[in-house]
């Protein structure tokens, strides 16, 4: 569909003149419109007004200007595509300047007028969402004024992926030669932000969903204890239903996986656990809607835990496995969270009160059920000691794991020290005596195809080193690239090291989600579709990028079995 655009000439401009015959040979996918503006410089209000009513009555998509024309362009209030050629910023100096076509003398402008235009031209109602949708065209040998500096200060904008002005040879009355290309590349400027008006468009309503599911979430985790007390003061039937209903369609409203991915999850998730265990203890399960209720409360669960580890769990905790850290002798995997408020892990009190305690997770290595241990000096198991398959031994190891490293659990659980350095000081507190290596070197570098000048670039290589401190060899950072590159060239000249940094030994390192593996090198961006832990490390060596992700790519029937044999099934969520 065309768009309706309308042509304002300049002063004393003529509407059908050489600009609009060139606007109308050069912009065929737009219905160019251009009527008479005989009070330009005579009357401000009587002006604007023609030009807000034209616009509503032919439904204007985009206002095009030229000189005085484009002031007034600039100066409409409703957000519209707006084009001006050599705008006229500042009609009161520049208007006075000129002569009358026909007499050949001086403009006078009323006092009226010259206050409208010092009004309008102070730019104070220039809206953000106008700047991007605003363009300029200005050209080189103007002889009457030049405003491109001032046109891109006041309506440049920080988004700005296309510059909104362009600079083209002309003078004040554009040549069709070169007007043509710049209108040409205005068109262009239109398409393109039409097209990221529409991206743009596209994210604000997902951030619009995002607040109103945030919104619904609060809202449900007020309701939600509300109802349960109902439920425990053993309110009518009917009163239940209604309430009930409601509150479930709330909660299915906004708790679908892949659109609610915010931190709200978390206590969502408590409060579900803390209302579920008030009415299992206090609760009366001989009324005649006890089953209907348990059925809600085990409904929100269920939903909520996938989300839990589908969006939370993974991302925002650090897995210490057996194998990390053999020195510990971990039964099993043991999950510390790496950000303030994933460690808490709800409970009621013998009196019916609300407690928290700081926790760590371990999966039983039977049912592969999560369990939480207490972070303190005497850890205990909060849930039902029967469910664990462990046997006391082994969470003896667990709760001595605990003891030994609640310092360094919590200072990771409070975002202080990151998952490299949380891993480091488990293995320097597990063994201080182990030698490990003193620093590590990465490089990769460029080999040459022969004797020509053509090059490729190796992958990266890491290499643990035990000669000398890291200290000691940030210090000789030179001497050392320099031995490197002697070593690699071994008297050659086909290699040139390109990059060359020196890490400490846990540096660089990275943990295979698949194989279960630890690989030098950040590996491949996995998604957590293919695996339980989403947030282990989101990282899988070469060889199971090969076998897992990119076939799953290649062939998404194959998700679901990966999804299963690593531990989950989201049957329900798939398309």
């Amino acid at each position: 569909m065309k768009k309706n655009a309308l042509y304002i000439h300049g002063f004393m401009g003529n509407p059908e003149g050489g600009t609009f015959k060139t606007l109308q040979k050069t912009l065929k996918n737009w219905n160019i419109h251009s009527i008479s503006f005989p009070d330009l410089h005579t009357d401000v209000e009587k002006t604007q007004h023609l030009i807000r009513s034209y616009c509503k009555s032919k439904n204007i998509d985009i206002l095009i200007g030229a000189s005085l024309g484009a002031f007034y362009v600039l100066q409409y209030k409703d957000t519209i595509d707006k084009l001006v050629i050599n705008p006229c910023l500042y009609p009161s100096i520049e208007i006075p300047k000129l002569k009358d076509r026909t007499t050949g003398n001086p403009i006078i402008l009323s006092n009226k007028v010259l206050s409208d235009f010092r009004e309008m031209e102070k730019y104070e109602d220039i809206s953000e969402p106008q700047k991007p949708r605003t363009f300029g065209i200005f050209a080189k040998d103007d002889e009457l004024f030049h405003f491109k500096d001032s046109f891109d200060k006041l309506f440049y904008y920080k988004e700005c992926y296309y510059p909104n002005s362009i600079l083209i040879n002309g003078h004040h009355s554009i040549e069709e030669e070169y007007l043509t290309d710049g209108l040409q590349q205005a068109e262009k400027y239109f398409e393109d932000r039409a097209m990221t008006r529409g991206a743009v468009e596209i994210i604000y309503q997902l951030i619009k969903s995002k607040k109103e599911a945030e919104e619904k979430a609060k809202l449900f985790n007020v309701d939600l204890p509300a109802l349960t007390e109902t439920v425990l003061k053993e309110v009518s039937e009917d009163e239940y239903n209604s309430y009930a209903k409601a509150l479930k369609e709330l909660f299915d409203s906004f708790a679908i996986i892949d659109e609610f991915d915010n931190m709200l999850i978390v206590d969502c998730f408590n409060i579900i656990k803390i209302c579920i265990q008030k009415y299992n203890r206090f609760g009366n399960k001989e009324l005649s809607y006890s089953s209907n209720f348990e059925e809600l409360l085990n409904h929100f669960y269920s939903i909520m835990k996938d989300l839990y580890f589908y969006e939370i769990f993974g991302f925002f905790s650090t897995t210490v496995h057996p194998e990390d850290i053999p020195e510990l002798n971990l039964p099993c995997k043991v999950f510390c969270g790496c950000i303030s408020g994933w460690e808490k892990e709800p409970y009621l009190e013998d009196d019916g009160s609300e407690s928290y305690e700081n926790v760590i997770r371990f999966s039983d290595p039977v049912t592969k059920e999560l369990f939480c241990m207490t972070i303190g000096n005497k850890p205990r198991v909060l849930e039902n000691r029967e469910k664990c398959s462990l046997t006391d031994e082994q969470l003896d190891i667990i709760r001595n794991f605990v003891r030994v490293n609640k310092g360094i659990i919590l200072l990771h659980s409070a975002g202080i020290i990151d998952s490299p350095t949380f891993h480091a000081a488990l293995k320097v507190k597990a063994n201080p005596v182990t030698r490990a290596p003193k620093y590590r070197i990465v490089y990769n570098y460029y080999q040459y195809l022969g004797n020509s000048n053509i090059r490729f670039l190796s992958k990266r290589y890491y290499v643990d080193m035990d000669d000398m401190t890291y200290e000691e060899a940030v210090k000789n950072y030179a001497q050392l690239k320099e031995e490197l590159q002697e070593s690699l060239n071994a008297g050659k000249e086909d290699c040139d090291v390109k990059d060359f940094d020196i890490l400490r030994p846990d540096e660089g390192k990275n943990f295979c989600c698949f194989c279960n593996t630890v690989f030098d090198g950040d590996g491949n961006s996995t998604w957590p579709i293919y695996y339980k832990e989403a947030g282990e490390t989101h990282r899988c060596c070469d060889d199971c990028n090969e076998k897992y992700v990119n076939a799953a790519r290649g062939d998404h029937t194959l998700i679901m079995k990966f999804r299963k044999q690593f531990g989950i099934d989201y049957a329900e969520y798939e398309d």
